[in-house]
This record gives C-alpha cells, structure tokens and sequence, in this order.
C-alpha cells in the first residue's frame, strides 16, 4: 500500500511537469517541491489535503533517496562560543529558526564572528538543497531579523547585521543619492507631481502623477542606473538625466533588461520578448525625455526605439490570475472566500470585546486590532462585489463613492458603491444588500 502511495505521488509529479514518463523527470528538490505547491489542486482533479499528502511522499521519497536532509534531533552545540550564545536566547521570541542556524555555524567550524550577510545566502541556498520546501526564503529573513534583535539583548552578540540577498532573478539596486544626478532625479520626481497651474509657459502641460506612479518612476530610475553600472559605466559619470537619455545607452540599458526577465523569442533564437518591466522603464524615459525638453529629432529617435521595448497589449488575463480563478472552481474554496468577510467580522467582535478562552485565559479588548480585522473584512467585502484597484479601494469617500441607505422605515440598510477614479475611466457601481451591507454598516460603527 505504501509504495503504491508513492508511486501515485510520482504520477502526480509527471503530470505537473507535462510529462508522462517518471524516467523523465529529475528529482530536484529546489524544482520539483515549488512545482507542487504552486500547482492548483483543482487543476489537477484532486483535494487540497490529498495535494498536501502527494508533496509529504515526495519528501519521504528524496529522504530515502538522499537528496534532502534526514529528519534528526538537534543535539546541543560542541562548540563554547556558540554554546553561550545560544544559552541566552530569550524563549518568548520562539528563536528555533535562529537555533537552527547556529547549530549550522557551529556544524561547519564558522565562528559567530565570521558569521556575514553571504553565510547567511549560503545557508539559505544549503535549506533549498537540502530541505524544500516554499518558505526558506521566509524562514531565513526570519533569521536575520532575530539575529539583528539579540545584537542590542544579549552581551557579547556579535555585532554584525545580517540582511537576506535578493532572490534568484531579482536584483538589488542602489539609491539614486549615491549618484550625481540624484538632485535633478528630485527635482524630476518633483515636476511628476505639480499642477498644470504651477507650468512655466514653456513646459508642456501634464496631469499630475499619482504617488504610485511616483514611486514606479523612482524604481525605473534606479532600475536604469544599475544597468548603466553593469554596462562598463561607473557612477560618477553619471551626472545629470541626460546620461540616461543618450540613444547608446539607453538601449544598451532595456536591452540588458530585456534579456534578464524576458522569455525566449519564438523566432529568433538569441533574442527574448519584451515584458511589462521593459515597459515600465521605457514609459521612465520617455518621461524624462519631457522633463528634460529633448529635442524633436532626438525624441522622435527615441521613441522609435522605445516601441521595440514595449509588450503587446494583453487582451485577456495571464496564466497566474487564471489558476487563481481556477481555484474557485472547488465549492468548499469558493465557499470559504464568500463567508471569509463574516468570521473575519466574527474575529472583530471578539477582539474589540474581549473573550474567555475554553482554558480560563482572560484575553482583554484590543481595539486598534479589532479595527483594522473590521476594515479587512469591509475590503474584502467590496471587492466581492466589485473589482477594484487597491488605490481607487483606499480612496473610496463615505458618501460619495459609498453611500448607505435604509430602505423605508424599518427596512435593511443597503450600500451603493459608484467608481469611476477606476483603470478604464468607466463608471462603475453595484448595490450591496444583506449580509454584505450588513459587514460595512458594522464596520462604520467599530
């Protein structure tokens, strides 16, 4: 019974992957544990809690094969000067993780004043390996956090500050204030924002931009001059926007980009598709290029290579929202997504009252928690009845956007949502009765 188990979990794999012989797939941890948790159990005509069991087999199948580290008993460290550290953890932040990663130290002759941001990589690499699993990189940011705490808690802590690397294909850039253009980036990001009443006669009128769209311009900034930096540019010559704007070097920048996040060209064999980060970085410059007056052969130059860098319109959603949606498809999911706004509120209540646990353990109120539960409950409440973005969600004004009535004397309450601040500048509205009515107007009162 047990080898028939594990051979339905390699099935199980095989059809994850699109393959239908086990000899083709190779048991990689770091590839084949992601691929399960990712994968949608509606989509694979089976229950979340089978899915759950199918991934515990393929553990035990790469236990025995060797290929991730034995379940074992953690026995104290050998080692005095991890040993007196690891005696003065405070139990109440539950520092296992950090244990854990002393204990790897310690196994590997690393002494806790050797210990650096790259051991801490290096360890994180070792549970991908060796363990699985979708929160390593979670568990080891946990790590560094409670090392970074027991620096100012316990004597004689190393005095060194860890910080997690950026994940595989991500980059980490550095802050436009260690470049000499970073005041006219302050000044640009600045002009973002003004009014077309504050305009000089000369400039070109512009509607001022959103903060989100500030921040997304701050990041293709930076995105730009990291790879100036990897192209053979230093950042001293990196003096004013202009350098960004050059036609050499702006395409060697979204080139460099475009090979990193974009898929293969069908077509062409070296060359990869543009993707929305592309865009992102070429709306960047083609707004600097305003900023900046470019001349009009230069701009029109310019935006003739920007195209090339811009993806097709999408004209349907992607793969990701689509397994999302897929999901709903089992009752009991989408069942749980429709009452979770009700215990959300339930939770609410009990925070903001306080309650007595089945144990005698008196848990006194906590208002500001209780209203911030009400408030997630409301959000997800109105999203179930109309999609909205998160700014335009946030934005939302109690008797403008949403309005509350009662319907006759001693009727229910219902609530009007009308948007129109949306992506598509369409008006937008919905009427919620019931139940839902009933979350917001009890939210409203918190």
């Amino acid at each position: 019974m047990r080898r028939r188990t594990l051979v339905s979990s390699v099935n199980l794999l095989c059809r994850i992957g699109g393959k239908r012989s086990p000899a083709t797939v190779l048991l990689d941890p770091a590839v084949c544990l992601p691929a399960i948790d990712t994968a949608s159990a509606v989509a694979l005509g089976i229950a979340s809690k089978t899915q759950q069991n199918h991934r515990a087999n393929l553990r035990y199948v790469m236990r025995r094969r060797g290929l991730l580290a034995p379940v074992r008993r953690h026995e104290p460290t050998s080692d005095p000067a991890w040993a007196v550290l690891e005696a003065g953890l405070p139990k109440r932040f539950h520092p296992h993780r950090l244990r854990a990663f002393m204990r790897d130290c310690a196994t590997g002759g690393l002494p806790p004043d050797g210990v650096t941001s790259a051991a801490l990589n290096d360890y994180a690499r070792h549970l991908t390996t060796s363990h699985g699993g979708k929160n390593v990189r979670a568990n080891v940011r946990e790590v560094a956090r409670q090392w970074n705490k027991m620096r100012g808690l316990i004597p004689g802590w190393p005095d060194t500050e860890l910080a997690l690397g950026p994940p595989e294909g991500r980059i980490q850039t550095r802050p436009l204030s260690d470049y000499p253009l970073h005041q006219e980036a302050e000044d640009y990001l600045a002009w973002l924002v003004r009014s077309p009443e504050d305009a000089e006669e000369d400039d070109e009128a512009h509607e001022p931009a959103s903060p989100e769209t500030v921040v997304t311009r701050r990041k293709g900034l930076r995105l730009l001059c990291w790879a100036m930096l990897q192209t053979g540019s230093t950042p001293d010559e990196l003096t004013d926007l202009g350098v960004l704007l050059r036609f050499d070097s702006a395409k060697r920048c979204l080139r460099l980009h475009r090979d990193r996040l974009g898929k293969p060209h069908p077509n062409k064999p070296n060359e990869r598709l543009p993707t929305h980060g592309t865009a992102m970085l070429a709306a960047t410059l083609q707004s600097v290029a305003i900023f900046r007056k470019l001349p009009s052969e230069a701009d029109a130059k310019l935006r003739r290579m920007l195209k090339v860098y811009r993806p097709k319109r999408q004209c349907e959603i992607g793969d990701d929202l689509a397994d999302l949606l897929d999901r709903l498809a089992d009752p009991e999911i989408e069942a749980r997504l429709l009452h979770l706004p009700a215990l959300l509120l339930h939770k609410a209540r009990r925070l903001r009252d306080g309650w007595t646990s089945k144990a005698g353990v008196n848990h006194p109120p906590k208002p500001q928690e209780a209203c911030w539960m009400a408030a997630l409950a409301a959000a997800i409440e109105i999203l179930l009845h109309l999609p909205l973005r998160v700014h335009d969600l946030a934005s939302l004004r109690l008797g403008q956007e949403l309005s509350m009535r009662q319907a006759g004397e001693r009727g229910p309450v219902e609530a009007r949502l009308s948007v129109t601040a949306n992506k598509n500048d369409r008006l937008v509205e919905t009427w919620m009765r019931g139940g839902p009515a009933a979350v917001l107007v009890e939210y409203l009162r918190c």
